[in-house]
């Protein structure tokens, strides 16, 4: 490892003159800790077990205890399924202290709230002591919590992986790290591996999303129509574009697209909840055909009056696939597609 360490410091001493940074030089104990940056859903979890068999490959009877930890129960009992779907020897923490041993290459999977640093009395959490010696840990998302919470739970999992290896996996590092220089320090020497959203998005994984910041105050329940239209027009020619690809889509197990909502309350002060106004413009655009396609003609026509910052209609250079169709061909769709007919609508 000496060897290693000053090839490490020598790339270091080189980076920073090259990009002005003062990161100072690895040790011995910098080189117990690699950490994942990946976007969620860029497969961190198949990295994981790939780092297990890899650790397994080139030392496998060192470790006292391979630990998972992870955020939550759900996050724990997730994980514990996709090691057994990998064919990785696995235990998840039942809350009885007599079954936290493992066997050999044994992963014990256990969520961070579980663990403590002076356990007193009953209950299902366990004191770190319990894992002295050299331990393999890996970490999923340590990330979920209020900063002091977040500075217990680290301190733990250090505690726990201090005589071993940590590795350690999350798609917010960027976030945690923010302005604190120690994570800033500790974690430009963990990074391995750095596949974080922008990198994520632009390989054309993200979603495509755009952002309409328009005042509260500056737009009428009528504008508020159009923005919801234009939300139907997108999902609209998502399912055309989606049963005209439906055969090459199927080996990439792609189903038919989904529109959800996000609403923040159910009920609010009167009618004003946005789930309400959601199922009002139902209500509105299954009962009265001309209010939709008069809505559907200002947007395709670029005069929806929805300024951007540059003057520009916001849907100026949308739904370029469906412009070529007719009003009422798009009108007579989204009825057919989208609500499988007309008439009025019905709530489940």
């Amino acid at each position: 490892s000496k060897r290693f360490l000053n090839e490490l410091n020598e790339f270091l001493d080189k980076f920073n003159a090259e990009n002005g940074t003062k990161i100072i030089s690895f040790t011995e104990n910098d080189l117990k800790k690699l950490a994942f940056w990946m976007a969620t859903g860029s497969g961190k979890t198949l990295i994981m077990h790939i780092n297990y068999w890899q650790i397994l490959k080139y030392s496998r009877d060192t470790w006292d205890n391979i630990i998972l930890i992870t955020p939550n129960e759900g996050l724990s009992k997730q994980h514990y399924e996709e090691l057994r779907l990998s064919g990785i020897p696995c235990k998840l923490y039942d809350g009885n202290i007599d079954n936290l041993k493992t066997k050999s290459a044994e992963i014990l999977v256990i969520d961070i709230h579980k663990l403590t640093e002076e356990k007193r009395g009953e209950g299902v959490s366990v004191d770190i002591s319990y894992f002295d010696g050299k331990n393999l840990v890996f970490i999923d998302e340590g990330h979920k919590g209020q900063k002091s919470e977040e500075q217990k739970w680290k301190k733990l999992r250090e505690e726990v992986g201090k005589e071993g290896f940590i590795f350690e996996y999350s798609a917010t590092f960027g976030q945690v790290i923010g302005k604190n220089e120690d994570l800033l320090e500790e974690y430009s020497k963990s990074i391995i591996f750095d596949y974080s959203y922008k990198y994520f998005y632009t390989d054309g994984y993200g979603k495509d999303f755009y952002v309409y910041n328009i005042r509260e105050d500056a737009y009428t329940e009528q504008q508020r129509d159009l923005l919801l239209t234009a939300g139907l027009l997108s999902f609209y020619e998502q399912i055309l574009i989606f049963e005209k690809h439906k055969e090459e889509l199927r080996e990439y197990n792609i189903e038919r697209p989904l529109w959800i909502f996000v609403g923040s309350k159910v009920t609010g002060k009167g009618l004003n909840s946005d789930v309400v106004r959601v199922i009002q413009f139902l209500d509105k655009i299954t009962k009265d055909e001309n209010y939709l396609k008069e809505n559907v003609n200002k947007i395709l026509k670029g005069k929806s009056g929805l300024i951007d910052n540059e003057g520009n209609d916001v849907f100026k250079n949308k739904f370029e696939h469906i412009k070529k169709l007719g009003v009422e061909e798009i009108v007579e769709g989204i009825y057919q597609k989208v609500f499988g007919g007309k008439g009025r609508i019905e709530l489940y």
